[in-house]
């Protein structure tokens, strides 16, 4: 007799980004499920879900071929216009950003935002806020860890601002909104400090930061989760492997005790935003 198991089906299918390169999971404006990925030779694939099912489109290359950093991961989010925006560097260290046009298919050209050389094996992070506007923010070469953002529903950046600090080029930053409109940041520097910013709802200026561990691994990302009750959470991969989840806004924040930065080492989030 056949299982409930064996009489689900499901649409699966294998691809073959670098094992360093996670990917990345977007709701477009059309409500169709994107999912991008960067292939080992540097290839920036897009595939799509169709006709409101669970089968995926066949692989459509974004950018040149080749070019893309397979230590980095693409960035996606949609709009309130329903636009989604897509952002990745470059091998050569470009963070380069384009955007689909208005509910349609057709897309702008990637374009660096800036002259700068970004981090390589470092993820950019990019949320869009509850008053339209759309952040940025990206780990230098450098070490620089720049934020920057749109007017509401226009494609403009505004000049980037860097926050305090040294950071890790080898950790990728993280931004969420919660349900009270203030936008978070987290992001490790180069001590392995991890350090917590928030703005007021609606705002762009930040708060004074807080560091709420310290002795984490530069090699390790963080991630925030805004749930619809409660408080903002933020997640780090323990030395051992482990998730671990802390109040994001706790005053006294935490310490775990962790060995140090193991050279050559990458670690991922303790799980993957879906941006909608």
């Amino acid at each position: 007799m056949a299982t409930s198991a064996s009489r689900t089906s499901c649409s699966a299918f294998v691809v073959s980004p670098e094992p360093t390169a996670t990917p990345t999971l977007a709701l477009d404006g059309k409500g169709q499920v994107r999912l991008l990925t960067v292939s080992a030779a540097g290839d920036l694939v897009q595939r799509h879900t169709t006709s409101r099912t669970d089968r995926w489109s066949h692989g459509d290359r974004m950018g040149s071929a080749g070019s893309w950093s397979p230590f980095a991961a693409p960035t996606a989010t949609t709009d309130a216009r329903g636009r989604l925006w897509v952002a990745a560097v470059t091998r050569r260290g470009s963070l380069e950003v384009l955007h689909t046009l208005t509910q349609g298919d057709r897309s702008t050209r990637f374009q660096p935002v800036d002259r700068r050389a970004w981090s390589e094996t470092s993820t950019p992070a990019l949320t869009l806020a509850d008053d339209g506007r759309l952040w940025l923010t990206s780990v230098s070469s450098h070490g620089v860890l720049w934020s920057r953002h749109t007017d509401a529903g226009l494609s403009r950046w505004h000049r980037p601002a860097p926050a305090p600090g040294q950071w890790s080029p080898y950790s990728s930053p993280a931004t969420t909104v919660d349900t009270a409109g203030r936008l978070w940041l987290a992001a490790v520097r180069t001590d392995g400090g991890v350090v917590v910013r928030s703005t007021a709802p609606r705002a762009v200026a930040w708060h004074a930061p807080r560091t709420l561990r310290t002795g984490s691994e530069v090699t390790s990302s963080p991630t925030l989760v805004a749930p619809q009750y409660g408080s903002v959470r933020i997640g780090l991969v323990s030395a051992a492997g482990r998730p671990v989840w802390r109040p994001a806004g706790a005053p006294g924040g935490f310490l775990l005790q962790t060995p140090g930065p193991r050279a050559g080492a990458f670690s991922g989030r303790p799980a993957l935003p879906f941006h909608a």
